[in-house]
């Protein structure tokens, strides 16, 4: 299924729940997704909400801000590998408005973009270059651990900063960006057994509309390119025989290498329930 996101505000409305701010939907080719997701070629096209229905996004095409664009396997073959090159290099663009055109040949006007850094991806450091607009130099960073994800994902909240592209590593002067660790046993089930995910946003003062779109932006690319993997954390094969954990990912180069043990029914002859070899 395409992927839907709920953008929230900081406030609480008289409910006491916090406001919606718009809602984000992907479009894509079926075929496409099932194939090569996550590494899928998509657009993101974030909505107001519904003036009637504040729970539901807006239908009319006037009412979407902003097309987030994002190549994939089609047309980058390698872009989960390291980025060695234009084709390996995972990146997304912003676009003011509602964007009609195919992936790859949308003009308009270019709010910014991310893309990680070549040749290396930032080693062992999961990193985004920000630029605005049409700039050819990155203005600001994101950065994240080098190891996350896994079934560290129902303990731990791991933060992701977004700094001056000229400050210290993880300086985060610009804005945090923060995976959330589930709250409640059901949250921790969709954790455990999907890909549903919780994210925590703050900006510096002073920061314009644009760089705020850009970062909420560049969110949603880091969720595509890390969380969004189905049954990351655990997996079941051969007739449920098999049940392999996925404890943590480690980041090198812009490859996710999956640190996992694996359990086989099929190798525990004597029914200890500990496998022979």
């Amino acid at each position: 299924m395409t992927n839907e996101y709920k953008i929230l505000g900081e406030k609480l409305n008289e409910q006491g729940t916090a406001k919606v701010l718009m809602y984000a939907k992907e479009e894509s080719n079926i075929l496409n997704r099932a194939c090569c997701a996550p590494n899928h070629a998509l657009k993101v096209k974030f909505h107001m909400p519904d003036p009637n229905n504040n729970k539901k996004p807006s239908k009319n095409p006037e009412d979407v801000v902003w097309t987030m664009e994002r190549d994939g396997c089609c047309t980058k073959w390698l872009n989960c590998c390291c980025p060695l090159t234009g084709c390996c290099q995972q990146d997304m663009k912003l676009w003011a408005g509602n964007m009609e055109e195919d992936i790859g040949k949308i003009t308009g006007q270019l709010i910014g973009r991310a893309m990680v850094p070549k040749p290396f991806g930032g080693c062992l450091t999961p990193t985004l270059h920000i630029m605005e607009r049409d700039a050819t130099e990155p203005g600001a960073k994101l950065e994240g651990p080098t190891l996350f994800g896994g079934c560290t994902e129902l303990c731990f909240t791991t933060e992701w900063p977004i700094s001056k592209f000229a400050s210290e590593k993880k300086a985060g002067d610009l804005a945090m960006i923060q995976k959330m660790k589930p709250d409640t046993f059901t949250d921790a089930m969709k954790e455990l057994l999907g890909d549903a995910d919780t994210y925590r946003m703050s900006v510096s003062p002073g920061m314009s509309a644009d760089q705020k779109a850009v970062f909420l932006a560049s969110l949603l690319l880091l969720d595509y390119m890390f969380f969004e993997r189905d049954s990351d954390m655990i997996k079941f094969e051969n007739g449920c025989q098999t049940l392999t954990i996925n404890c943590f990912m480690l980041y090198c180069c812009g490859v996710l290498c999956p640190c996992t043990c694996t359990l086989d029914a099929r190798k525990d002859k004597d029914g200890d329930g500990i496998p022979d070899n």
